[in-house]
């Protein structure tokens, strides 16, 4: 019977941690792809242009963001924040380049 109390135990109590260590890992991983195959193509196409590593139109470089800075920074949220805005505003890109289409500007913001 102790033993069976002792699986028990150890079951429910040591291994959520490690099952939300798994999902948190999970989910981490899941963003990275969503970054990597949503948002990177889009900024990549319409942005890096004017807002990349040889040009920083308003003082904004694109290329240094990645997905991880959505949660870091005060300074990489407030860009990402300026980023959605002109983006679903469409101010950005300007008329004389070629727009996203709606659905990649929702998925992105999304």
């Amino acid at each position: 019977m102790k033993r069976f109390t002792l699986l028990a135990f150890v079951l429910t109590v040591a291994a959520p941690p490690v099952v939300a260590q798994d999902r948190a890992s999970g989910q981490a991983e899941a963003e990275h792809d969503v970054y990597r195959d949503t948002v990177l193509p889009l900024l990549t196409q319409h942005c890096v242009k004017c807002h990349g590593p040889q040009k920083q139109e308003g003082t904004l470089a694109v290329h240094t963001l990645d997905g991880s800075s959505l949660k870091g920074k005060k300074s990489d949220v407030e860009k990402w924040q300026a980023v959605r805005d002109k983006l679903i505003l469409s101010e950005m890109p300007p008329d004389s380049q070629p727009r996203p289409d709606a659905v990649a500007v929702q998925r992105v913001v999304a």
